[in-house]
């Protein structure tokens, strides 16, 4: 079936009209109740449960001689997958309410990020609005290169907004050292176990459920290996999302361990042995019973694609990844598939609940450019575009009263994921065990160490955990070191 698309009059017909335009109001001036009116089409009153009625889809005209002075922002975001909507529907219905205020849009370019948006920051050409995530943020943000955006906050964003965000995000996107609040929430992403049904009832196995532990996890994936009539292995248990600095975070705290210390953010834990165990049960699965497929053996079959496009392939029964690329599941994947919660841990479950988001370049100040991108920076986070993220490119949203209506919405607009437990997703929000990822206070000087020993371990297989004693020595210099150039 096709996706279903809208144009800008039929989304904003079909959207929740109050919900659009409360936010709007306070994005900006509250205009006067009055008949509204949708591109010339329609003409309804609509009954606002605000304290103020509001206007949709009408270009909000200041009074003579009030207008601000034309600014422009530019908006680093992804390309392919939002580009187009965003540009079509979502930036006429910001223009209506700002038409002094013109967003450029400038698309990811995924090669050079994050470090090209560094080296800008640096340079004092960064892009105004950026998009990013807890790792990303952290290694912008040590280096002083973010907005504080508390002043903005105390100032414009009402406490039913404040009400309305996810707590696990909203209270991550503030660096503890300054008390910056450098982000502002965009959508949820989750760690996830995607299985193939038909592998399961090929072998006549159970499906994985929200009782499994891991080690029900590891029997699993050796059942599902298969081979052909010459004895080479086609067929691997799991897959997961190997270069997720995010993911390794929450799987050593299921086992009970820390990534760094909870004080000052700079000391390296692992070589404790919790952290330890749980990195090296995915190299148990990789190298010892080869129950799992890695990236290296999947680029040597000429595999490659995003997550559900490998997924597709067969090659793996199972993986682990995020939940962002649902229309792909759906054109892609023609087998029976579901999802399901992540398995218990030693220390109980924990799966990312991170906090992809947008942020404002500090330049913007210098610029004059800043209030205006805080602007805009609202309108991507109300119930308005939050939908709108929905419909075209099927995340998570990142406000609570609108997380209800997504499970139905992904049905409606990727008919293929109907059968799909989609609530599994929801509900871990209520169940508790979303894990905001660890980071380092210098994000930028840990990761790379750290991803280079998890290389050796998982990927090409000369090296077991006990680098790790050396790995966090180094970082452990590293962050002092950073640390010492900071307070020169």
């Amino acid at each position: 079936m096709e996706t279903k698309r809208f144009n800008r009059r039929e989304f904003l017909r079909a959207a929740t009209v109050t919900a659009a335009g409360a936010i709007l109001a306070a994005c900006g001036p509250a205009p006067t109740p009055e008949v509204i009116e949708v591109e010339k089409v329609v003409t309804q009153e609509v009954e606002v449960p605000v304290e103020v009625e509001v206007e949709v889809d009408k270009v909000v005209t200041p009074t003579p001689g009030s207008a601000p002075e034309p600014v422009t922002i530019r908006f680093n975001e992804m390309g392919g997958r939002w580009q187009g909507w965003v540009e079509q529907l979502a930036l006429p219905t910001f223009y209506d309410s700002y038409p002094w205020i013109t967003v450029e849009y400038e698309p990811i370019d995924w090669s050079t990020f994050p470090d090209k948006q560094l080296t800008q920051m640096a340079a004092g050409t960064a892009p105004e609005i950026l998009h990013g995530w807890s790792e990303i943020f952290l290694k912008w943000v040590s280096k002083g290169q973010l907005l504080d955006l508390n002043p903005y906050v105390e100032t414009d964003f009402p406490e039913e907004d404040l009400e309305d965000q996810i707590p696990f995000q909203w209270d991550t996107l503030v660096y503890p050292f300054t008390g910056e609040r450098y982000a502002i929430p965009g959508y949820v992403d989750q760690q996830i176990l995607y299985f193939n049904k038909d592998d399961f009832d090929e072998k006549g196995l159970a499906y994985p459920n929200a009782d499994w532990s891991y080690d029900d996890y590891a029997e699993t994936c050796l059942a599902l290996k298969e081979y052909d009539t010459s004895g080479e292995q086609t067929v691997w248990g799991g897959w997961y999302w190997y270069w997720s600095w995010t993911f390794l975070a929450c799987r050593i705290q299921a086992w009970g361990g820390m990534v760094r210390d909870e004080e000052t953010w700079m000391t390296c834990l692992l070589s404790e042995e919790p952290a330890k165990d749980a990195i090296d049960w995915i190299r148990a699965r990789i190298w010892d019973d080869e129950s799992w497929i890695n990236n290296a053996q999947l680029s040597g079959l000429g595999v490659t694609g995003d997550s559900a496009e490998l997924f597709a392939t067969e090659v793996f029964s199972m993986m682990e990844a995020d939940i962002e690329f649902w229309p792909s599941m759906a054109k892609n994947v023609a087998f029976n598939w579901d999802i399901m919660h992540v398995p218990v841990g030693q220390a109980g479950r924990r799966s990312l609940g991170d906090n992809d988001a947008w942020c404002i370049y500090k330049g913007a100040e210098e610029r004059g450019t800043a209030d205006a991108s805080w602007k805009f920076i609202r309108f991507l986070n109300s119930p308005f575009f939050q939908r709108l993220m929905i419909h075209n490119d099927g995340v998570v949203p990142a406000r609570k009263s609108v997380v209800k209506e997504w499970p139905d919405i992904l049905r409606k607009q990727w008919p293929e994921l109907e059968p799909v437990t989609l609530e599994v997703v929801t509900d871990a929000f209520d169940m508790g065990y979303l894990t905001p990822a660890q980071q380092f206070r210098y994000q930028a000087d840990a990761q790379p160490i750290i991803e280079a020993a998890l290389e050796r371990i998982w990927q090409v297989g000369d090296a077991g955990v006990e680098i790790l004693d050396e790995v966090c020595e180094e970082v452990n210099k590293a962050q002092m070191d950073a640390f010492n150039k900071e307070q020169m």
